[in-house]
């Protein structure tokens, strides 16, 4: 049932995988920037919904599991 996904999800990735492969060897300080850049965002995002997420189990644990709000 998910295999026409898959295959999609899958071909897509190797596509992009080769794309930035290609752009890496052509551009590759840019390529790096860009690269580190984007993993700087996405970590911080990442970072900020967990911590958030934490915080809202702690102060509900603290709480005694009562909603607050």
């Amino acid at each position: 049932m998910y295999a026409p996904f898959v295959a999609v999800f899958l071909g897509l990735s190797l596509f992009l995988c080769g794309t930035a492969s290609v752009m890496a060897a052509a551009y590759q300080p840019l390529f790096l920037g860009v690269f580190v850049g984007t993993v700087t965002v996405v970590g911080a995002s990442v970072g900020s919904l967990v911590g958030h997420a934490l915080r809202t189990l702690v102060s509900e644990v603290g709480n005694g599991g009562a909603e607050t709000g």
